[in-house]
Parts: C-alpha cells; sequence; structure tokens
C-alpha cells in the first residue's frame, strides 16, 4: 500500500510517471518487527531507511497539527511534497506568479 501511495501517475500536470509527487516518511512508535524511530521510503528500494532511531511520539503529534492519534499510534505516515519541481513544472516561479511560457 504504501509503495503505491508513492507511485508515479499520469496527470497534465507532471512530466511523466516516473516523476514522483510525494515521499512518505514514518515514525514507527511501538510494535514488532521494525525499531521505533523515524523511516522514510525509498521507492527505487521498496524499502524502508532509518534516518534516526528514538521516541517520536511528540514529534509525530506536531506533524499532525495537534491530533493524538498521531501521536498515540503505532505508526504514523507522513506524505510530503518538494513544492519547488512541482511549481517549476507548471510554470510558476517562487513568487506564486505565473512566468510566461509557449503553449
Amino acid at each position: 500500500m504504501l509503495d503505491r501511495a508513492v507511485h508515479g501517475l499520469n496527470a497534465d500536470f507532471s512530466r511523466s510517471p516516473e516523476m514522483p509527487l510525494n515521499d512518505a516518511y514514518l515514525i514507527r512508535q511501538c510494535g514488532r518487527g521494525l525499531a521505533p524511530g523515524a523511516y522514510m521510503y525509498q521507492r527505487d528500494q521498496r524499502a524502508l531507511e532509518l534516518l534516526k532511531a528514538g521516541n517520536f511520539r511528540t514529534t509525530a503529534g506536531e506533524l499532525a497539527l495537534g491530533q493524538e492519534l498521531a501521536a498515540d499510534a503505532s505508526v504514523a505516515i507522513f506524505l510530503l511534497a518538494d513544492l519547488s519541481p512541482i511549481l517549476a513544472s507548471l510554470g510558476i516561479g517562487a513568487t506564486g506568479r505565473r512566468s510566461s511560457r509557449p503553449a
């Protein structure tokens, strides 16, 4: 399921399905099979990379805008996008204004 969530898609704003729109980060709290910590899903390897081991319950709650569910969950998944290349592909610059580009 995680692999499908971060896979590219055909869309008018995407140059190709290989251009992913987001990256998946996980905060693992407890359970069997995966140590507590912050992880990034490496889509090309279909694997989780441990970024930092430890307890990140408070951070998970803050990233979820204060929702206790993310802080209490055994795992919280966050899909984050780097908007710069996405906006650039649409011809929108850092000012938020569309630049002139050929149709």
